[in-house]
């Protein structure tokens, strides 16, 4: 195979079709409903039973991992909410969105998520965080037309980066501002069950993606139960974990970094607990047979680890993140696969695992086949990005409070502007002054011994730049590789 196949095998959007049987096919199910499930900032290494994990209390999460389908080395191609909101919402990379950081708006020419699931018949919804409206950021009510993007239930909520008695929404009918009292994922989640017990007589299926924003910071705001639960409670760091400073950013002391893990795991146990909810209602209902649940999140936390807190970098804690199916009678139990699956395959598979067309611009690839027990996409790469040299803030009145309070919940960085790639073994990027990092990932699973200057390493990094550059050609990313590989590569991170 040579580059060019090989790179299209990885990027392109692929359908799989199987022959048609030569008996007669059972009479068909209904046609499935689909409720998709993502909170912000929960990393992979924070679920129940990962290593340096213990304290964690997760249930609901812990019982739901176990018994469906999981999709073990889910990666957020561009770790940062709103540019995975734009590549999950449109199937398009950032560049072809125009979602390239955050804060702002998207625009109404795409054949969204929720457009492919109106046009099919379904009552789509959206409840939670939108984070795809602008400078504003979702501080101003969005009324029904275009901006909506396919979804007829529109339960948007602002303000959302204080989670206690703080965020707001609309009536989606007439713009009224209401700002319930109460933990917002709580409040959401109240809205997200009252839809799922309105669709309990209804023949028409309903897909609806319930956004939730804790865990991510700031992390002090938990329900008061949770937090009291793990108020002092020892916490397992991980070994890549670096207290002081550092040339990428800095975690001030071990307890602010530990007092952060207790506030982050409340907020996990306090949104488990909400996700139990959802489940409770489809059995309430009698849905669960009949629908697709879906939990993942839009990237991870760093927390501590090479010494930075926040996302927006290549490091296993910022890329990789929950991804786990139930489908009864159509998913595995207890299953799991370990291909790699990234956030631009999102929007085809949520199609494929619902019966529904691929529409033909969708750049990521359907791997309902693999999360329905058979054979599918197994892509050597996926490919990783972050689009600016700084962490994008509002500007002065607009929001921003969870943005500034960074460094205030224990540390902040300046991540740095880069493309790269994760592949089967190894994580490497390039950032815009040089080459970054080279991490074997199977012999160094902490990412602890930075082979960018290892001279045994030039052909594999040959390799890797040149998957970079046919990238970033069909993703339309504007990212000058060559002029940041003629800079002197950084010192290891």
């Amino acid at each position: 195979m040579d580059r060019r196949q090989f790179i299209q095998s990885t990027v392109a959007a692929g359908v799989i079709t199987a022959a048609a049987p030569a008996f007669a096919a059972p009479a068909p199910r209904k046609r499935p409903n689909v409720l998709y499930v993502f909170d912000d900032e929960h990393r992979f290494q924070s679920l129940p039973g990962e290593k340096f994990s213990t304290a964690v209390v997760a249930p609901n999460l812990e019982a739901f991992r176990k018994s469906g389908f999981e999709m073990s080395t889910c990666i957020s191609n561009y770790p940062l909410c709103s540019p995975h909101r734009g590549m999950f919402i449109t199937g398009l990379w950032p560049y072809e969105n125009g979602i390239t950081r955050n804060w702002i708006e998207l625009g109404t020419t795409f054949e969204t998520l929720g457009h492919v699931f109106d046009k099919a018949g379904y009552r789509t919804s959206y409840v939670g965080k939108w984070h795809l409206s602008g400078p504003g950021h979702d501080r101003a009510f969005i009324p029904d037309g275009g901006h909506r993007q396919g979804f007829q239930d529109w339960h948007v909520w602002g303000a959302v980066d204080r989670h206690m008695s703080y965020s707001f929404t609309y009536e989606p009918d007439t713009g009224i501002k209401v700002q319930p009292q109460g933990y917002q994922t709580t409040l959401m989640t109240d809205q997200a069950v009252k839809i799922i017990h309105e669709q309990k007589a209804s023949d028409k299926p309903w897909m609806m993606i319930v956004s939730w924003h804790p865990p991510h910071f700031p992390v002090d705001d938990a329900p008061a139960e949770d937090e009291t639960f793990f108020a002092g409670k020892p916490v397992e760091l991980r070994p890549n974990v670096v207290v002081g400073q550092s040339q990428r950013g800095h975690v001030r002391s071990k307890q602010a970094l530990e007092e952060f893990h207790q506030g982050y795991y409340a907020h996990i146990r306090a949104v488990d607990r909400e996700f139990g909810r959802l489940l409770k209602a489809l059995d309430e209902t009698g849905q669960a047979e009949d629908t697709i649940v879906i939990f993942s999140s839009d990237h991870g936390e760093m927390a501590g680890s090479h010494g930075r807190m926040y996302k927006q970098v290549p490091f296993e804690e910022s890329i990789r993140v929950p991804f786990f199916v139930r489908y009864p009678g159509v998913t595995p139990q207890s299953k799991s696969s370990d291909v790699l699956f990234s956030s631009i395959d999102i929007y085809p598979t949520v199609c494929g695992l619902a019966g529904l067309p691929v529409p033909a611009h969708a750049r990521g690839r359907d791997f309902s086949p693999i999360m329905k027990g058979h054979t599918g996409p197994d892509p050597d790469v996926v490919f990783l990005m972050n689009g600016d040299h700084v962490v994008a803030r509002p500007a002065p009145g607009e929001q921003g409070e969870g943005e500034a309070s960074a460094e205030a919940n224990g540390g902040g960085h300046r991540p740095s502007m880069f493309r790269g790639l994760r592949t089967k073994t190894h994580t490497y990027a390039v950032a815009h002054d040089g080459r970054w990092i080279l991490f074997d990932n199977r012999k160094d699973p902490y990412q602890l011994h930075n082979l960018i200057g290892d001279p045994a390493q030039k052909p594999l990094i040959a390799h890797f730049d040149t998957l970079l550059a046919e990238w970033l050609k069909q993703a339309s990313d504007p990212f000058d590789l060559v002029a940041a590989l003629a800079q002197r590569s950084p010192e290891p991170a």
